[in-house]
């Protein structure tokens, strides 16, 4: 939509209007369809606790969709992480009721295999279970090794099912001649990057002081809000 439809990639500026069109449409939906997220923020992967359910699967897909379509920074897996959860949690209330240790370690696993399918990788998988011990705050366990174990193995041998071709793991391509001008070049991308890093910050905090003094509750504020700080961050970026 915004390349090939809106060709954004040369005319930048028009990343606000249709940003602040599709933000609409996003709060609009989530508005209508999961009131109760507009009263908190999720951060890191899937925001806590989900309710197992098919119909929370069926919003977290449809909000998701539309929140890629709005111009989402972290892609596909910002909505797949949190169903894979889902995924994984309504397996484990229907086929090991009254188990909670079960429903957060097949939620867990979810997620493992995911990042296994999305790398085409084992090896990432398995170093997804970090990810889950960071969000979860519990430390490394042998039952929850096991558990990034069987995920993974079973989603990327899964994938060689499909598509016999696919390795279990590959190293991108890469070259080892390096001129001098190439670490002359990288040297300058990296304190323009650390700047710009730093910006994109302060663009943000200055967008969450905003949105806390003027406590912004109406779901369409919150859209524009949202729509104009988003636009100024990829402009930025």
């Amino acid at each position: 939509i915004w390349n090939d439809l809106f060709d954004t990639e040369s005319k930048r500026i028009l990343v606000i209007p249709i940003c602040v069109v599709l933000s609409f449409i996003f709060f609009g939906l989530q508005h209508t369809l999961d009131r109760k997220s507009e009263t908190h923020e999720a951060h890191g992967l899937g925001g806590g606790e989900i309710d197992a359910s098919l119909k929370n699967l069926g919003i977290i897909l449809l909000i998701g969709f539309f929140s890629l379509v709005a111009g989402a920074s972290l892609g596909p897996e910002a909505v797949l992480v949190p169903a894979c959860m889902v995924v994984g949690a309504y397996m484990a209330t229907k086929l090991l009721k009254g188990q909670k240790d079960a429903v957060k370690g097949l939620a867990a696993a979810g997620i493992i295999a995911l990042f296994a399918a999305f790398f085409h990788s084992f090896v990432i998988g398995l170093l997804a279970v970090f990810l889950v011990t960071k969000q979860a705050k519990v430390k490394l366990s042998p039952q929850l090794a096991m558990v990034a174990i069987l995920a993974s193995a079973a989603s990327t041998i899964t994938l060689n099912i499909i598509d016999p071709k696919t390795s279990f793991f590959y190293w991108p391509d890469y070259d080892w001649k390096i001129k001098l001008i190439d670490l002359g070049i990288a040297a300058i991308l990296a304190v323009v990057g650390y700047i710009l890093t730093f910006a994109i910050k302060g663009s943000h905090d200055i967008f969450a002081r905003i949105r806390n003094h003027e406590k912004v509750s109406k779901w369409w504020l919150q859209a524009l809000l949202a729509s104009l700080g988003l636009s100024l961050l990829y402009l930025l970026g």
